[in-house]
């Protein structure tokens, strides 16, 4: 995965269903090359998030509340094994009217064990090795933990299909059969808990760009009718094992 800090984009979101998955691949492959390597003949990676959130729920009803600017926090592994990783990503989302930012810090897995459990004051020392962004993410996620008593809420995980435009950074990437599983015991995911599909028999197709859209992405969209939806993997997963 190429390391990247800080994102800033419009996201469009769409829901397919998986009968139809491979064939609009292969039609946007027409304009799209797959951004990532063969991984025993298919093109993907795994992805496997922590989202944090307060007792309340707060980032779950800012998004239900239809809060023009709003964040969540959560960690994220590209692997569905986090105890064999080295690192994890913090990563904070925030929607600003129209627009996404994501910034996101690598800590060592160690270091974000130390942040799930709040032992912040090791981590102090930690900061005045990163770049002056880096290490001011790290205290705002820190401080947002602290300030909203945020917690491991629940796991969403899925296989991510990545593809990049050949004549611009128009991205668009397909997760597979998104599941949520409860949160236990610090990065322990245990794939044995009951896991509970998302969209039944669908895959989220997410549209990552700035500037405007080409006119062969919107006959694509079309030609499967396909509507842009308001799309949370985090809220889905909140309604259907939390509340």
């Amino acid at each position: 995965m190429p390391e990247r800090f800080h994102f800033h984009r419009f996201e469009f979101k769409y829901l397919i269903d998986n009968r139809y998955k491979e064939e609009l691949i292969n039609n946007l492959l027409q304009y799209m090359n797959y951004d990532v390597p063969s991984k025993n003949g298919r093109f993907y990676y795994e992805v496997l998030n922590l989202y944090m959130d307060s007792p309340d729920l707060k980032f779950y009803r800012q998004k239900m509340d239809g809060l023009m600017f709003r964040k969540k926090l959560r960690f994220r592994f590209y692997t569905f094994n986090p105890e064999q990783s080295d690192y994890i990503f913090l990563e904070i989302k925030r929607k600003k009217n129209m627009t996404f930012v994501k910034d996101r810090i690598r800590l060592s897995y160690a270091s974000g064990i130390k942040v799930l459990r709040r032992d912040f004051s090791s981590l102090f020392q930690e900061m005045n090795q990163l770049a002056k962004q880096q290490a001011e993410l790290l205290s705002e996620f820190i401080y947002e933990i602290m300030r909203n008593r945020l917690e491991s809420k629940l796991w969403v995980r899925y296989k991510r299909i990545p593809l990049l435009a050949k004549a611009n950074k128009l991205r668009v990437t397909i997760d597979d059969n998104p599941v949520a599983v409860v949160a236990k015991n610090g990065f322990n995911f245990d794939p044995r808990r009951p896991q509970h599909c998302l969209f039944r028999s669908k895959s989220v197709i997410e549209v990552k760009y700035n500037g405007s859209l080409p006119f062969w992405l919107h006959n694509i969209i079309q030609s499967y009718q396909l509507f842009r939806e308001p799309i949370s993997k985090y809220c889905n997963a909140i309604e259907r094992v939390v509340l």
